[in-house]
């Protein structure tokens, strides 16, 4: 479990990941020393698994599907050839083990209905009898992606602006210099400055100036961590929910919903046979039970729902490589 430290120095990384040591001390009222030691802990304990720069999805793709798939489980080697290929797959953003219906799901970015098609086909094909069965959804909306309810336990604000909608077909131009510049920062959000410039050949002030330019035009919205839900006394589940009108008044409360409940980290609407996914991370079965009662309770639109437990996480990105050379 996480001291009282610690959660202070998650929460300003989760708010925004580039911060130095120095304001993260300042923040929290840390001392520097402290603070960068704590933060290496982290990471040694897996707590921290990731960096994460919030990049403006729809700018680079028209759309993101979730794929499920049920596996016929060979031997341990041929599974681990298949996370290790889900994971190394360019156009693939986010890969999970998860536990129940499925085996294995991941969102795949995509540019036109045949590149998608042509996506599953290459991983079906790879699969081959090892896939018993799986199931596609097309992302609409996302409403809600935030870790910060698991270490405040508060209820969250909402916030329309962060709601993000697929298909608008924005268009965007970005020089070589910016595609790097975000390259970099999507595997790695607190790269600093002074590596950019190193690794691109140009000045540390260029690279500070073409940031903050790609936050002001929103290409770049944030930065954020990732974390592993168990080591912070979690289990993390995934619900299906199945609405029985998605009027806008549903998809409202929906929204408000979803972004005030501190438990639920994610929350997207698709076009599969379940009309909205959300993830949820609860202390224990009992808590989840309390979590689930309230969802139903507070939407009582549900008319059927799934879950499945999340194991671990391979892969977590907001927009692949390969995307953002696209746009070339």
């Amino acid at each position: 479990m996480l001291d009282t430290i610690n959660k202070k120095i998650i929460l300003a990384l989760i708010n925004n990941s580039r911060l130095s040591i120095s304001a993260i001390a300042k923040e929290t009222k840390l001392t520097r020393e402290i603070v960068r030691h704590r933060i290496w802990k982290l990471e040694k304990e897996q707590i921290i698994t990731g960096y994460i720069t919030r990049i403006n999805q729809p700018l680079f793709c028209t759309g993101i599907a979730l794929m499920e798939c049920k596996l016929t489980r060979s031997n341990i080697e041929r599974y681990t050839q298949i996370i290790k290929y889900i994971q190394k797959k360019d156009s693939i953003n986010w890969c999970i083990e998860i536990c129940g219906i499925y085996d294995i799901a991941f969102t795949i970015v995509y540019n036109t209905p045949q590149d998608l098609a042509n996506t599953i086909t290459e991983i079906t094909n790879y699969l081959g009898v090892n896939l018993k069965e799986h199931e596609i959804s097309l992302y609409i909306d996302e409403y809600k992606f935030d870790r910060a309810g698991l270490i405040t336990e508060k209820t969250s604000q909402y916030n329309k602006d962060k709601i993000i909608t697929f298909n608008k077909n924005t268009k965007i131009n970005l020089d070589q210099t910016d595609m790097q510049i975000i390259q970099t920062l999507a595997q790695n959000s607190r790269t600093k400055n002074i590596e950019i410039s190193k690794k691109l050949n140009i000045s540390e002030d260029v690279v500070r100036l073409r940031i903050r330019n790609l936050e002001k035009k929103r290409i770049i919205t944030g930065y954020t961590i990732s974390l592993d839900a168990e080591k912070l006394g979690y289990e993390a589940y995934q619900i299906g929910l199945k609405i029985e009108q998605m009027t806008d008044d549903t998809i409202n409360k929906i929204k408000y919903y979803t972004q005030t409940n501190p438990y639920i980290i994610f929350c997207t609407r698709t076009t599969g046979k379940n009309n909205i996914i959300i993830n949820v991370h609860a202390k224990n079965r009992i808590h989840f039970n309390k979590i689930l009662l309230d969802i139903r309770n507070n939407l009582p639109e549900i008319i059927d729902y799934e879950f499945q437990l999340n194991m671990k996480t391979h892969k977590e990105i907001f927009i692949p490589e390969q995307k953002i050379n696209n746009l070339t």
